[in-house]
């Protein structure tokens, strides 16, 4: 079998597009608010809900899991006025739970069998209708451009890796948003919610390679650092805030080590510091 000798596996919304907190506002939030009826206390959800899938360690969460972990907060807080609660809070969410803690892929595609097995049941519906809406919402913003800095990395990496995408997004949307960046020439192939979770891809990756070590995986969530921790590959983080300054870290400083089989570099320690205090942990 033949390895390819090193593997850039990258991550596409918030570390090499500048797609994560757009997308969040205006899509994926509205249509949590829109779906699920809340919207008599839309701020508050919406406050909650950026929180999450921005600014906290579920950063980077697939998008039922962290439906999954705004609905079991929510639903667990009572109306402020003391009434029953808003429509939210009143649907029953069992099946949605159940298929979500179930193992079963958490795409579209093994929700909807969910559905045709629990017919009617309003969770999984709301859930479905939810994601649909989410991949309309995006489809009409503007494309996301790449992370100052972000391009001429890639350009790097590529001379000397293979680098694939691995993502938790919509595969169609992700390789539309990397061509239409100019950025597909650098990707050999897109490995998105459709194919598995991030730390079964990296494994794969990690065969492919020959080694884990010989797999660096480039991500803006601590999702991402965990996935490459349990698939025993090398991690580096581009902080949230700090995309830029990252993406030149990564091309002057941890490529060429990377590349010479001297990870982690010195400065690793630091770089996990910053980004952990970053996302709050």
């Amino acid at each position: 079998m033949q390895h390819a000798p090193f593997i850039i596996a990258v991550d596409s919304d918030g570390t090499v597009l500048d797609a994560m907190a757009p997308k969040h506002r205006h899509a994926f939030t509205p249509a949590l608010i829109d779906i699920w009826e809340i919207k008599n206390r839309a701020n508050e959800a919406a406050e909650r809900f950026l929180n999450i899938n921005l600014r906290s360690r579920h950063r980077g969460a697939n998008r039922f899991e962290a439906l999954g972990i705004f609905l079991r907060e929510w639903h667990g807080l009572p109306a402020r006025d003391g009434s029953g609660g808003t429509g939210c809070q009143s649907v029953c969410l069992d099946a949605f739970f159940t298929w979500l803690d179930s193992g079963a892929p958490r795409n579209e595609f093994s929700l909807a069998r969910a559905l045709a097995t629990h017919p009617g049941d309003l969770a999984l519906t709301r859930a479905l209708a939810y994601s649909r809406e989410v991949n309309r919402r995006c489809a009409a913003l503007p494309p996301p451009a790449p992370f100052v800095g972000a391009a001429a990395a890639l350009c790097d990496a590529d001379a000397c890796a293979e680098i694939v995408v691995v993502s938790g997004g919509n595969n169609a949307a992700i390789r539309a948003e990397w061509q239409h960046a100019g950025l597909s020439p650098f990707a050999s192939e897109y490995l998105t919610q459709e194919t598995g979770s991030k730390t079964a891809i990296l494994q794969k990756l990690a065969v492919r390679a020959g080694l884990p070590s010989r797999v660096l995986m480039l991500g803006d969530s601590l999702l991402d650092e965990e996935a490459a921790g349990a698939a025993r590959c090398a991690f580096f983080p581009v902080i949230p805030g700090s995309e830029h300054e990252s993406w030149e870290t990564f091309r002057l400083d941890a490529l060429p080590a990377f590349i010479a089989g001297q990870w982690p570099p010195p400065d690793a320690a630091r770089w996990l510091r910053n980004f952990h205090t970053t996302l709050g942990n």
